[in-house]
């Protein structure tokens, strides 16, 4: 886990409509603004790094309830004109006040704000070409449950394990399958869509990211959780105390059926952030009265003194996840912060993998015994592209680079140039007992091929022989 201080961060001067607009967290409707913010902000920056390209419509579906696949919340589906053979799914939750009514009921007049917010977010990663996927939840802040609790729909929070109303129940189930119907959808257009997505929110919109991403880590490649105020840990326990859903995942198995996968939660990764000054309206009370005193007895009662030991639960389950703190910064999404998500999710649009005895690591190998070493790549949406490809060992007695097909020489050296393509099945690079000491392998791919190192898309492990 890699924690980032401080960033600079500058306000981008995005005015609309005569009001410069800056995300504000309000826990009951300020996630539809905070989204409009974000899509208008990253449509800017994004245009101005395409050199001011003329932007083309792209097609954007209003993708109906459907039961019997398993979602009763409809979907928007917006695909760039930009999207090729392939490419990875972005998930943006939005929040969709609903009105008087039950279901559908009242649902209506709000479509149209919500196609906006559909075409303002997926303009924000247009470089991607990434087909944005944004389910329409219903956000009833004033629906309350038998004992007077709140039900949060949009932060997916325990009330989806147990209330009655089928259409409110395991929404995070109803977002996979919504997931599993637009890789159909995109398919009929000659769309292979990646298995894993990226799944992007702020503020409100932080929390759903930061929980679903933990409720279903096998479908996530990369996620990026910015102003949440309160995060889901992905631990088990923490200072000697059970940390259940939503504090943490202590308790998946008795509400889910399944443990929480850890082996793909490190295979994904994870930005989280948040402004130095954000003291926005502190999330912490839309936790049950338990929960809310456990996270302020082990994670303090301030947004920012939380996000800092959040930092060091993340960095103790993994190395996986970047923690970074913007200076003179509120609850807002900035220019600095934009390119930074943008960044952040290029760097994994194609997923390099490296595997110590089919570990992600770090992993601790007794010298009697043989060190084996495997990659794989999943060149998604970049097949056939031209690249460097990097495998280098830093060892106690020097740094080598696997070169193909000579093996394993001394210093830094491109292994190859050729184009990407999916390698699926392990392809073991060294496997042979090593001296003791510790040896840390990364497996990078370049998005060019000039025989420099800019390590674009890059996987580590680190390797003790004791």
């Amino acid at each position: 886990m890699e924690m980032v201080a401080v960033r600079e961060s500058g306000v981008f001067g995005m005015v609309a409509g005569g009001v410069r607009w800056r995300g504000i967290m309000t826990p009951v409707r300020g996630v539809g603004a905070a989204l409009l913010v974000l899509g208008a902000l990253l449509f800017c920056v994004t245009a101005q790094a395409a050199g001011s390209a003329p932007l083309r419509a792209a097609s954007l579906t209003l993708v109906q309830a459907d039961p019997a696949k398993g979602f009763y919340w409809p979907y928007y589906l917006a695909i760039p004109d930009t999207t090729g053979g392939a490419a990875t799914i972005l998930l943006e939750a939005t929040d969709a006040p609903i009105g008087a009514g039950v279901g559908y009921a009242g649902f209506s007049p709000d479509l149209d704000a919500q196609r906006r917010a559909g075409y303002f977010a997926f303009d924000l990663f247009r470089g991607l070409g990434s087909p944005l996927l944004m389910p329409v939840l219903p956000h009833l802040p004033s629906e309350r449950l038998p004992n007077g609790e709140v039900f949060w729909t949009l932060h997916l929070d325990d009330d989806i394990f147990t209330v009655a109303n089928v259409e409110y129940q395991r929404l995070d189930l109803q977002i996979v399958a919504m997931i599993a119907d637009a890789r159909a959808r995109l398919a009929a257009q000659g769309i292979q869509a990646a298995e894993t997505v990226f799944v992007d929110g702020f503020s409100s919109v932080g929390i759903f990211a930061n929980r679903f991403s933990l409720l279903h880590p096998e479908i996530v490649r990369a996620a990026a959780i910015g102003g949440a105020g309160i995060h889901m840990q992905p631990v088990t326990d923490w200072r000697g105390e059970r940390l259940n859903f939503p504090v943490g995942v202590g308790n998946l198995q008795s509400l889910t059926g399944m443990a929480f996968d850890r082996n793909a939660f490190l295979r994904a990764a994870f930005y989280v952030y948040v402004g130095a000054d954000d003291t926005g309206n502190d999330p912490i009370g839309v936790l049950d009265p338990l929960a809310a005193s456990q996270v302020q007895r082990l994670f303090g009662s301030t947004i920012i003194g939380r996000f800092g030991v959040a930092g060091e639960v993340w960095s103790a389950a993994g190395d996986n996840s970047q923690f970074v703190t913007y200076a003179a910064t509120g609850h807002e999404v900035t220019s600095v912060m934009l390119a930074d998500l943008n960044n952040f999710f290029y760097r994994h649009v194609v997923k390099p993998d490296i595997r110590v005895g089919g570990n992600s690591g770090p992993a601790t190998v007794s010298a009697a015994a043989p060190v084996s070493v495997a990659v794989t790549l999943d060149a998604h949406g970049r097949l056939g592209q031209v690249a460097d490809w990097w495998l280098t060992a830093d060892t106690p007695f020097g740094t080598f680079s696997y070169v193909h097909p000579q093996g394993w020489v001394p210093g830094i050296q491109s292994g190859a140039t050729f184009p990407l393509f999916n390698l699926a099945e392990p392809f073991e690079v060294f496997n042979q007992v090593a001296p003791v000491g510790e040896y840390r392998i990364r497996f990078s791919i370049d998005d060019n091929a000039d025989g420099v190192q800019n390590d674009t898309w890059t996987r580590a492990v680190v390797v003790r022989v004791e």
